[in-house]
């Protein structure tokens, strides 16, 4: 996985902590070409369709900091690569877009 992720997007962090928050998700996104997450046990259904968006393209809008009515797009479309011991991929959904390699 960090062979792969070095290939594509050079980056003095290979592999990063799954984020809490949607918006963390969509930033990370934003400024990667590939998304690497390692040792995951456990993807919740909203993380699932989060996932899913990214994959096939979506945006997230939220409120600029310090302003009542400036709002933040963010669109993106980005692979992502999970690894863990477990199939994390349990939605239908993901798994239609998910490529498996079992090694």
């Amino acid at each position: 996985m960090r062979i792969l992720r070095s290939l594509i997007d050079p980056s003095h962090i290979s592999t990063r902590i799954f984020p809490n928050e949607d918006i963390d998700l969509f930033i990370a996104a934003h400024h990667n070409y590939l998304l690497a997450f390692d040792n995951l046990s456990y993807l919740s259904n909203s993380v699932s369709d989060v996932l899913c968006q990214l994959a096939t393209g979506g945006g997230f809008g939220t409120r600029k900091l310090y302003t009542d009515q400036d709002e933040l797009l963010i669109s993106v479309s980005r692979p992502v690569v999970l690894n863990g011991i477990e199939n994390v991929a349990a939605r239908p959904d993901l798994v239609d877009r998910s490529v498996f390699l079992t090694l």
